[in-house]
């Protein structure tokens, strides 16, 4: 699925002050591409993948997408758990998709052997029980389970250590690996991998 942005423009207003988020934003992302958004806090990363995902509406500017369907991951997303178990909470989307429970154990099982989460061990953990990057993974496979063709994640290595960045990095390798379109912020480093990728930078809502 390629997505075509065309001098997006946001503004956040408050009262009488506004700020511009994104000031005519020009990119264009290829299916199949695992791109990386890079930029200090502020620079309007976040305001983008909404843009992206549907989340706001641009106050001028058009998107374009070629087909399918974008899942969305925000930055701290453990933070949405409400389900019992992993596995109750993996199999949410796919189980509100009118598939059967075959189906939908099928994607549970293939989602978590994505992101490294052995079924035996995490299935029927809570996912508040998980370590930080546990639930990062528990996070990125309840939106794999919904077979999007562009997963959108808000700076996913945050808060993690080295071991742990290298970990989600490698879950959404194999994610692109597969065909899905990954497209990723980060503000600090990010592992080797990734930065081998195509990187967009922001600065003050733009891209040079």
């Amino acid at each position: 699925m390629s997505i075509i942005l065309n001098n997006i423009y946001y503004r956040y207003k408050n009262n009488k002050h506004v700020n511009t988020a994104l000031d005519g934003i020009d990119l264009e992302i290829n299916a199949g591409e695992y791109v990386l958004i890079t930029g200090m806090p502020g620079a309007g990363k976040t305001t983008l993948l909404k843009i992206i995902c549907g989340l706001l509406k641009p106050d001028s500017g058009g998107i374009s997408f070629s087909q399918g369907t974008t899942g969305y991951i925000p930055q701290y997303p453990e933070h949405m758990f409400f389900n019992k178990t992993v596995y109750e909470e993996i199999s949410f989307g796919p189980g509100n998709a009118g598939l059967s429970k075959q189906e939908v154990d099928n994607r549970v099982r293939d989602s978590m052997e994505i992101t490294g989460l052995d079924f035996k061990t995490f299935s029927e953990r809570s996912p508040f029980s998980l370590s930080a990057g546990e639930m990062r993974k528990c996070a990125i496979a309840s939106v794999v389970s919904r077979n999007p063709g562009t997963i959108v994640s808000d700076e996913p290595f945050s808060g993690l250590d080295e071991e742990g960045v290298e970990k989600i990095n490698g879950c959404f390798e194999k994610i692109n690996s597969r065909g899905a379109t990954v497209i990723l912020t980060a503000t600090g480093e990010v592992p080797p991998g990734a930065a081998r990728r195509r990187k967009a930078r922001m600065e003050k809502g733009k891209i040079p």
